[in-house]
């Protein structure tokens, strides 16, 4: 199994990254290159950037995968184009929803 998930937020509260939606196409067309099929490629934008969503997101992931059958040649890539965030200890971080405080998440 082949699949590969891309996350682009762009519409942030506080600030914009408009370069997520070309970030997104190129990570496509590299995926595609390198033998991904279009249809194992999910993209998730800014509709998916709540934190609710992004949970959607992970959990579509992980029932994909548990569900799957996996052999040597199985691949999950996953990408995530938007902001970070840092948290009290220094080895950590994480995906910033578009919605709610940091720690919600």
């Amino acid at each position: 199994m082949q699949q590969a998930y891309l996350i682009g937020l762009c519409n942030y509260p506080n600030h914009e990254l408009p370069g997520i939606p070309n970030d997104l196409a190129l990570m496509r067309r590299a995926l595609i290159h390198q033998g991904f099929t279009p249809d194992a490629i999910q993209s998730f934008g800014d509709d998916f950037g709540t934190a609710d969503g992004l949970r959607h997101v992970l959990t579509t992931i992980r029932d994909d995968f548990a569900d799957a059958e996996q052999g040597p040649d199985s691949h999950c890539f996953f990408y995530f184009g938007g902001s970070g965030m840092l948290s009290v200890d220094p080895l950590e971080g994480g995906m910033k929803p578009l919605d709610g405080d940091d720690l919600d998440f």
